[in-house]
């Protein structure tokens, strides 16, 4: 492509995302982030195109507290306002992410698996990732698939197998196929969770709470709420928030549910946790009226792309949403 062409593509482009950013003015946009290590691995985004991303939205956009977003859903919000947020409570939110947002003075509220960051255990996506990153294998037979996944070109394909098969797994069969790995791959999992997939501390979470950031529950094992009964989810949502309101000295009022697609939403979890004592809770999936209902915000997944992330952020995908929904309702 000539110098010209790329100019007049990069001009559109430009228009085009101007344009958008005004039509979306008064769509609140929630970001959900997971993990930002110094190098982008193939479950983290880089450190240099985080900051990156935070200076973006620092020279263009109101960056505002997400309980202030909620707060102010009844039409009172800044114009294109934006929320951060992180779930699952790695240690790198506090290691990389929260010198970040403090330089740029961005506020976050941080979801956090409370038996993670207890050390009770490691999530289980992390075992699998364990488990094939460090096998000799170069292929992998699994009897569920009847078939052969290659090894030898990279574990990341075979993860994405297994973990799509594994997600609505109860935790027992999940706990089975994981032991399955381990001898089909001739590796053990290590009794301590490894540097790179450990959670923070408490004492971590309390620095960055002095900071301004908020916490909130993402429940105590990570769990699918709707896949569970109904004394288990209430022991999830309960005692999470209990040992948050207790290590934290305040009252926690946020809820993420893990996985968090429409799918893993039901009726009889809304109302759990209201009857909790939480005020809100955040799903991983965008919508058209984020805050129409409290106890399913929406939000949109941070992309490392940066094409499609600033399509998000400048409201390209909020129109697409628009153009769905119009589909929907005529067609």
């Amino acid at each position: 492509m000539n110098t010209s062409l790329k100019f007049l593509k990069s001009w559109l482009i430009y228009i085009l995302r101007s344009t958008a950013k005004q039509l979306a003015r008064n769509h609140p946009i929630i970001l959900m982030y997971h993990r930002v290590l110094p190098e982008k691995t193939s479950y983290s985004m880089s450190l240099a195109l985080f900051r990156q991303q935070m200076k973006i939205l620092k020279n263009n956009f109101n960056i505002v507290p997400l309980k202030e977003l909620i707060n102010n859903a009844n039409g009172k919000n800044k114009k294109n306002s934006i929320a951060i947020t992180f779930d699952d409570g790695y240690q790198d939110f506090y290691s990389y992410v929260l010198p970040v947002l403090k330089e740029f003075e961005i506020p976050a509220t941080l979801f956090v698996t409370t038996g993670f960051v207890n050390g009770d255990f490691w999530l289980w996506p992390d075992k699998l990732r364990y488990l094939l990153e460090n096998t000799n294998k170069d292929e992998l037979f699994i009897k569920q698939f009847d078939s052969n996944l290659k090894l030898d070109q990279g574990w990341e394909e075979a993860w994405h197998v297994i973990s799509n098969y594994c997600v609505n797994k109860a935790k027992e069969d999940r706990d089975i196929i994981i032991q399955d790995l381990q001898d089909l791959l001739e590796i053990k999992l290590p009794i301590e969770v490894p540097e790179k997939f450990k959670g923070v501390s408490w004492a971590q979470i309390k620095e960055i709470v002095d900071v301004g950031m908020e916490i909130g529950s993402h429940t105590v094992s990570h769990e699918i709420l709707s896949h569970l009964p109904l004394t288990s989810v209430d022991k999830e949502l309960v005692d999470s928030k209990k040992i948050l309101d207790i290590k934290l000295n305040k009252k926690v009022k946020g809820f993420c549910y893990p996985n968090g697609l429409q799918e893993d939403i039901n009726s009889e979890v809304k109302k759990k946790i209201k009857q909790a004592g939480y005020d809100y809770a955040v799903a991983a999936y965008p919508s058209r009226k984020p805050l129409d209902d409290l106890m399913e915000i929406n939000r949109y997944p941070a992309s490392s792309n940066m094409y499609n992330f600033k399509n998000t952020i400048y409201g390209l995908r909020y129109q697409a949403l628009i153009k769905a929904s119009f589909i929907r309702r005529f067609f």
